[in-house]
């Protein structure tokens, strides 16, 4: 197939599939419909300034209508049936493809650089689940309520004689873990949010949350109860995610559980009995080693 023919081939064939008249081409790009159908019928040689004007008419790259393109087209088709893996022979089949339907090649080759974008964002997330502590228990938390709910729903749903105490309990369950789920939903969504919002901030939650740890030198022996630790992170100016707030919250919770468990003079008499032996110090403050090591 000589270039001419090609090049006018695909003209043609690019003008019938977007439903476009010959006369209104022809006008679009200052010709005779005449010589269009000459063209088309590869009586005539086309190029440069013509060829680019035609290629714009019918909304497609110039070089995909020229013959110059075709071995470059042809390549990534061949390249996007290995990458599938799709054996493609040097029988002639792509370059006829590539020839015949321009537009079609180029879906093609589209979609294939859509497929490959969107295996890359699910590795990537895949990663970032397998990585990223605070997105998995975030979903664990939100799977966590949503089963507790479907529990509750369930026993209402299936039990026929509930006493009225115990279906009030029942609905308030089911209440409070709604809100929760909502609660959990939302900060989820933000800190998705938050991760896709490209060069919007060059820290994590965790940064933040690292810093407002330094920022205080990791002591917070000075805060009385759970209301000064709460108030704290809502008042500093370092958490600015709302996705490092509630770890700090988390944090915070954590650790007034603890100090009602094990105050810091039983600590310290224990410290200085056995030493630093975290598994020595539990067992003298009869509590769990986690508990000691926070």
């Amino acid at each position: 197939m000589s270039e001419n023919v090609s090049v006018g081939s695909r003209i043609r064939e690019r003008r019938v599939t977007i439903g476009l008249k010959q006369a209104d081409l022809a006008a679009k790009v200052g010709i005779s419909a005449s010589y269009l159908n000459l063209i088309e019928h590869n009586r005539r040689r086309i190029a440069g300034k013509l060829l680019l004007q035609l290629g714009e008419a019918l909304g497609i790259d110039p070089q995909l209508l020229s013959e110059g393109a075709q071995a470059s087209i042809v390549a990534r088709l061949r390249e996007s049936a290995a990458y599938h893996g799709e054996t493609v022979g040097d029988d002639g089949s792509a370059a006829d493809f590539a020839a015949r339907y321009p537009a079609w090649a180029q879906l093609v080759i589209d979609l294939d650089r859509k497929v490959r974008q969107l295996e890359q964002t699910v590795d990537g997330l895949s990663d970032r689940l397998s990585h990223d502590p605070h997105l998995a228990t975030s979903l664990h938390e939100v799977l966590t309520t949503v089963t507790a709910i479907r529990s509750t729903s369930s026993i209402l749903a299936e039990t026929q004689d509930i006493e009225p105490e115990w279906q009030m309990r029942f609905h308030r369950n089911i209440n409070e873990d709604s809100q929760r789920l909502a609660e959990e939903a939302q900060s989820l969504v933000s800190y998705l949010d938050m991760g896709s919002n490209d060069g919007a901030s060059a820290s994590s939650p965790w940064d933040e949350l690292e810093t407002f740890f330094l920022e205080h030198e990791y002591s917070f022996s000075h805060l009385v109860d759970r209301e000064q630790g709460q108030s704290l992170v809502d008042n500093s100016s370092l958490l600015k995610m709302r996705a490092s707030r509630m770890l700090a919250h988390r944090f915070f919770n954590q650790y007034f559980d603890d100090i009602a468990q094990v105050d810091d003079a039983t600590f310290t008499a224990a410290l200085d009995r056995v030493g630093q032996d975290a598994v020595l110090i539990a067992a003298q403050c009869g509590v769990t080693i986690p508990t000691i090591m926070r």
